[in-house]
């Protein structure tokens, strides 16, 4: 599913994006990159994830039971 940013599918999302769009924390979302070998794009000092990445997350997420733990 795309993610839509001001009414415009975006193609990267930041990470505290990515975290509201998949509905879990800071902590929560880095854990569930290492588990899956998830790897964001760097861009500078920013970090980002894709929206299939982001729904990668949400799908992980989804079959374990939920965001914030």
């Amino acid at each position: 599913m795309p993610v839509i940013k001001n009414g415009v599918a975006v193609r990267n999302v930041r990470i505290r994006d990515g975290q509201t769009y998949v509905g879990c924390g800071h902590s929560r979302i880095y854990d569930v990159m290492k588990i899956l070998g998830v790897k964001p794009k760097k861009l500078g000092r920013s970090s980002s994830l894709s929206p299939e990445q982001c729904d990668q997350i949400a799908d992980f997420l989804e079959n374990q039971g939920g965001g914030e733990s």
